[in-house]
């Protein structure tokens, strides 16, 4: 206790006169910020280890495994109501081996007991509860259960365990075999094919909320995966489809309460079908995936509304849940004073005394407020119509209602900051900074904020100096300045997709080179040698007993492994020309080929590295000749589009005019895909003269960073997608001329 230092203040209530804890169990040496809250429960906790399976063998006992994380609503709920009650706790401890395991820490133990529980009971969630044998096997699961339910769960299954054993038994074998053929992979004969992206389009648009968009009813998730995939399917054949649900979802959840519309940022689902009320935490992977997700919502229709919340997220990341050392926490809770939102809650009252009476009666307007507010009496502020209603209303500019939006924010986040906030969970995940970092690195693409660069970069450089080392590899938890867990493939994906980002914005190669380096320890680490795709969690001899090593393929909450790394494969391939990594990639994409093929719209993440394997990357942005060249493309004005391209050091393309007429040109055209565009006049930069070595006359090239103008119009009154440029081009040094190129690049709607 002492060790915790004098500010440590126990998470019980059960306590001395003094205010130290009646009961410490063994939880108190975890460096687990959702462990420590449960270390003063009278519950005799174990963490995940060998301790605690070997006294269930010894003392004949069932394990009782409990796990959740530090921001969970419905696990504070438990605790307090079932784990700090002392009868229930006695119970515990007489009848069972209790077990604790933070799913942040442990998503390799999370996922094989979580696809116990599904197996069982076709739904899941947190807090997980699972009673398994002495071998680790599950044979009952549930989630959340009330005091008295979960009293009378124990002593019945304490009955059956000394009465009945067998049949636990044959339940748990027969769990465990299911178990490891659900989690494993064959590689099949079955390909990923153009159809397999129309299947996933169509699932998307039958499982779509047409009324308040999103996917499926309460609760609702918000999906970030889903809207990447439609935008990576806009800019690669203009999709009308796609178009019109990002454009709804991304207005509606914008303006829903599942947006901080006061701080930025976004709560982790809704609980109501309408993305009115939500459950108020927040997690670090929503804010970087949500950001993404409106980056590329504003590249294809520059909605400055999809612009403002991108920022603001990233905003609300860089001032709410930054460490010191300018890397990522991973959460917030959504309790506050005891109750579950209140730190976000607003009263009439409460808005007319802290805004000027003209933006008090703009707030009320806007944000819905009433006296007798949507939620437990209060308001959960969120914008009723769109923001084009408002500005009509008002005679003004969108433009004009977000700078009015964004002075009554900082008011009202002034005052909301004097409240006592939420718990934050100050664990540092390197997976999910890793995601954070990506989407720092496109906002600064896409708006050249130096803010968003020089954070991504800060934190790039600390994760990589505090969690990998040469010899044992990456670590996946930063708690209080030390390192701790073995990384998982998550880990690695992630980071190295950040670093190939960063690389993307800097053209330093050491950021390309430090992927590479954890994409080679990825495959060395993880690689299954037999069915392909990568296992979760590296083949170490395990201490404790674990029914299978788990693979990871279809996309949650988050990206899969396996997803990540075959975007991560397939962006290396195009930036180093290694037939390596896209044969990682598409071997990869066969092992889980059937399951896709069956359920594609559960693998959307997984599609976006496919396409890019495939068929090359969409978008703005491409790279040739091996990595030697990377163009972009961008809107400079409303009919003029600025095409730049980045040269190696030592490399040359020829001019549009060159001086020979066996020599390849540049050029620029208009492609025939892009229906509703036409190029008008394209205008070349100054090529410059170099010595051709032995050739007898001088050559007309460019060298370094040159751009290219080209001024298009639409030949429709609304087209429905961008103009779609191809760049032809041959790259050569002075020793060699790579084959020549054409580059396809897909812009969105000018403004």
């Amino acid at each position: 206790m002492k060790a915790k230092g004098p500010n440590y203040r126990p998470r019980t209530r059960h306590l001395f006169p003094d205010g130290s804890p009646r009961f410490t169990n063994r939880l108190i040496l975890e460096d687990s910020p959702y462990l420590l809250q449960h270390a003063h429960n009278p519950v005799d906790w174990y963490p995940w280890g060998p301790e605690a399976f070997e006294k269930a063998k010894q003392e004949n006992k069932p394990i009782f495994l409990s796990i959740g994380y530090s921001t969970c609503h419905w696990c504070h709920v438990m605790e307090e109501e079932c784990f700090e009650d002392l009868e229930i706790a006695k119970y515990l401890n007489d009848h069972f081996v209790s077990i604790k395991v933070d799913r942040e820490q442990r998503p390799d133990i999370d996922t094989i007991y979580m696809t116990a529980l599904l197996l069982l009971n076709r739904s899941g969630g947190w807090p997980m509860s699972s009673f398994l044998t002495p071998e680790g096997k599950t044979f009952y699961a549930g989630t959340y259960f009330p005091p008295q339910h979960f009293l009378r769960l124990l002593q019945q299954i304490n009955n059956v365990w000394k009465n009945n054993r067998g049949q636990i038994l044959q339940q748990a074998d027969e769990v465990a075999k299911t178990l490891k053929e659900v989690l494993a992979s064959e590689s099949s004969a079955q390909k990923i094919t153009k159809n397999t992206f129309k299947k996933c389009l169509e699932i998307l648009r039958n499982i779509h909320d047409e009324k308040f968009g999103g996917f499926g009813g309460a609760p609702k998730f918000p999906s970030e995966s889903n809207y990447l995939f439609l935008a990576d399917l806009y800019f690669r054949n203009g999709c009308a489809e796609c178009l019109e649900i990002l454009k709804k979802d991304l207005d509606a959840i914008g303006r829903s309460g599942l947006h901080d519309q006061v701080g930025g940022g976004f709560h982790r689902y809704s609980t109501d079908a309408r993305w009115l009320v939500p459950h108020f935490e927040k997690m670090l992977y929503n804010q970087a995936n949500m950001a993404r997700a409106y980056l590329k919502g504003w590249s294809i229709t520059r909605n400055p509304y999809f612009a403002w919340i991108a920022k603001r997220t990233l905003e609300h990341v860089l001032r709410d849940m930054r460490s010191p050392e300018g890397a990522f926490y991973s959460a917030t809770d959504a309790d506050s004073e005891g109750k579950e939102g209140r730190y976000f809650l607003w009263t009439l009252d409460q808005i007319t005394e802290a805004l000027p009476s003209n933006y008090a009666k703009f707030a009320k307007d806007v944000y819905g407020i009433t006296p007798i507010g949507n939620f437990e009496g209060a308001n959960i502020l969120h914008i009723e119509s769109p923001l084009s209603f408002y500005a009509r209303n008002t005679q003004s500019t969108l433009e004009n209602l977000l700078k009015q939006l964004d002075k009554i924010n900082l008011q009202l986040l002034n005052i909301r900051r004097s409240r006592i906030p939420p718990l934050r969970d100050e664990k540092i995940i390197t997976a999910w900074n890793g995601m954070m970092i990506t989407a720092l690195a496109e906002g600064y693409e896409y708006f050249q904020q130096e803010t968003f660069k020089s954070a991504a970069l800060k934190a790039a450089e600390y994760l990589w100096k505090q969690n990998f080392d040469p010899e044992t590899g990456l670590e996946r938890v930063i708690f209080e300045g030390r390192s701790s867990m073995p990384a998982v493939l998550k880990d690695y994906a992630c980071l190295a997709e950040a670093f190939v980002h960063l690389f993307d914005i800097t053209r330093h190669h050491k950021w390309l080179r430090r992927a590479e380096k954890l994409a080679e320890e990825m495959i060395s680490r993880f690689w299954d040698q037999q069915a392909g795709g990568f296992f979760m969690t590296e083949a170490v001899g395990y201490d404790t007993p674990v029914i299978t090593r788990p693979k990871e393929a279809g996309d949650g909450a988050t990206p899969s492994g396996n997803s990540i790394a075959v975007n991560l494969m397939a962006m290396l391939a195009a930036r180093t020309g290694s037939p390596h990594y896209m044969r990682t990639a598409k071997e990869t994409l066969e092992a889980f080929a059937q399951e896709i093929n069956q359920r594609p719209a559960s693998y959307p993440y997984m599609l976006i590295g496919a396409a890019k394997a495939l068929y090359g990357e969409a978008g703005p942005k491409q790279y040739g000749a091996r990595g030697k060249v990377m163009v972009r493309a961008d809107w400079a004005s409303e009919d003029t589009i600025e095409v730049t391209i980045f040269l190696e050091k030592g490399f040359h393309i020829n001019s549009c005019d060159p001086s020979e007429e066996s020599l390849i040109p540049t050029s620029l055209t208009i492609s025939t895909a892009s229906k509703g565009w036409c190029l008008e006049r394209t205008i070349y930069p100054k090529p410059i003269n170099i010595e051709p070595g032995d050739a007898p006359t001088e050559l007309l090239v460019y060298t370094g960073n040159t751009s290219i103008v080209a001024k298009v119009k639409a030949a429709e009154t609304v087209p429905l997608r961008g103009p779609v440029l191809n760049l032809s081009l041959q790259v050569c040094s002075c020793r060699e001329c790579l084959s020549p190129e054409v580059l396809t690049l897909s812009l969105g709607l000018p403004k």
